[in-house]
């Protein structure tokens, strides 16, 4: 997982929480949709800027549930997820379900995330136990005594209500056979609704497992399908649960480190799709390192500062996303090095594509900007980043041949309120331009002549307000259509 995605994901899985039920009918739906709307919310406004800056222990789960999607129908039927005797396959197993019940919550060397939950043992039982993949996984509840007080507890102003619920969750695993003096915390303690399903998912091993109400019916969606037209589809599986538990075995991820993962599943209880969702993940049960991918450079790269290799971060992400091998898409790079940036400190650019079996097209444009030196104790350097596109295209054209037009707006922090908007274009390699013209509804918005030809290909000019397209010229006269501006 890059940095950027760590701060935003280490945010969502330690705010991830929800109240008990007011109302059995309305509460999953009210709150679920309001805990959607400010989540996406915040990871659309972080995306925009991002400061790296939190440190958080290798391993612990960071990920939260996205995309989801809640039924229309207020007819919710309600049931707890949790009030049903431990289950699993070492349920029966008292002398290690009781150990597990006892196992510290304190989570080490988490910084910036305050009054974590701390279920006091007398408030605890164990939901889940069992071998899973290869180790043993146990899910955990106990009383949540880090609710928020005062103003934070108005529902309105949090950033998801489930952080006022009465009860608090921590996943533990640990090697097969482990005891439970062996296992670790997977992920940060927080609140979590007694209505709603919970998960863990481990992207090496492929592991999944997803607590839910007993009688509940839980299908599994392993990975999205991106077709030539560049619609993302889904299909899902039932698990044949009965009693609110899928331990399910899906293919190994080596990229899962990278990103979101690539698996979702649903929930319906009563005939309602109460979730459709992501399940948390963890990298904390041990798999094979995360291999390099093999990428296209299309031209030669500048020099960048980031959290690391960026066009590999990318990659990972979109393979991870996407639930992809290498050996299944192509990956070019088509440009990495400067894009100007505020107050006349240029940030680093990386352009990637990523062409799918179907033919669709992926466009990633990412910035990021060193904000200083090392910071806090353990000298962490800080960043600020984010997209400047992320965009699927139909299939057609090779990437290779491509013009690419973006618009980049970059950021340098949240308290510079300045941003620098730049129109990149990027013309396939051994083609020269003679000039560019930036349309909009009106005709052509500004026109740049001799500046067009570039380095390389690459032409990189102030933003020009009110265009979306871009036309160009080549140097032997030869017009190239109009192409469209990506933009976030």
């Amino acid at each position: 997982m890059d940095t950027m995605e760590l701060r935003e994901a280490f945010r969502a899985d330690a705010q991830l929480a929800g109240p008990p039920p007011m109302d059995p009918y309305e509460s999953v739906l009210a709150r679920r949709q309001k805990s959607d709307r400010r989540r996406l919310a915040t990871l659309t406004a972080g995306l925009a800027v991002v400061t790296v800056v939190v440190l958080v222990p290798f391993g612990i789960s960071l990920v939260g549930p996205r995309d989801s999607q809640v039924a229309a129908s207020p007819e919710i039927p309600y049931a707890d997820v949790f009030a049903a005797p431990t289950r699993g396959s070492l349920a029966e197993d008292a002398a290690f379900v009781d150990g597990v019940r006892q196992l510290s919550w304190a989570v080490p060397d988490v910084r910036a995330v305050p009054a974590l939950p701390d279920a006091p043992v007398d408030t605890r039982s164990v939901v889940f136990a069992g071998d899973v993949a290869d180790g043993r996984w146990a899910l955990v509840i106990g009383a949540n005594n880090s609710q928020p007080t005062g103003e934070a507890a108005d529902p309105n102003i949090q950033t998801d209500v489930e952080s006022l619920s009465d009860i608090a969750a921590v996943w533990f695993v640990g090697p097969a056979g482990a005891a439970p003096e062996q296992m670790e915390a997977a992920s940060l303690p927080r609140g979590v609704a007694p209505d709603l399903p919970t998960s863990l998912y481990d992207g090496p091993t492929g592991a999944l497992v997803v607590i839910a109400a007993p009688g509940d019916s839980i299908e599994v969606s392993p990975r999205p399908e991106v077709t030539a037209d560049a619609t993302v589809t889904r299909s899902y599986t039932d698990t044949g649960s009965t009693d609110g538990v899928a331990v399910v075995a899906l293919d190994p991820n080596p990229f899962s480190y990278a990103g979101m993962p690539p698996v979702q599943y649903r929930v319906t209880r009563g005939g309602v799709v109460i979730v459709e969702q992501a399940p948390d993940s963890s990298s904390i049960v041990k798999g094979p390192t995360q291999p390099a991918v093999q990428l296209q450079y299309l031209r030669s790269q500048g020099v960048i500062s980031g959290p690391g290799d960026m066009a590999q971060i990318m990659a990972a992400e979109v393979l991870t996303e996407y639930g992809l091998s290498p050996a299944e898409v192509e990956l070019y790079v088509h440009y990495v090095g400067s894009v100007p940036g505020p107050n006349g400190e240029p940030a680093g650019l990386t352009v990637l594509t990523v062409t799918f079996p179907s033919g669709a097209v992926l466009t990633r444009a990412t910035w990021m900007q060193p904000l200083g030196g090392p910071q806090g104790p353990n000298d962490v350097t800080a960043f600020a980043g984010g997209p400047c596109v992320y965009e699927l295209s139909a299939a057609g054209v090779p990437v290779s041949e491509r013009i690419l037009a973006i618009r980049c707006d970059v950021n340098s922090g949240r308290e510079d309120p300045d941003t620098e908007s730049t129109l990149v274009v990027l013309v396939p390699v051994g083609l020269v331009m003679s000039s560019l013209t930036a349309l909009g509804d009106g005709g052509s918005v500004a026109s740049f002549l001799g500046q067009a030809a570039g380095d390389g290909g690459v032409v990189m000019v102030p933003f020009p307000e009110g265009a979306d397209r871009v036309v160009v010229e080549l140097v032997d006269g030869t017009i190239l259509d109009e192409v469209p501006i990506s933009a976030p």
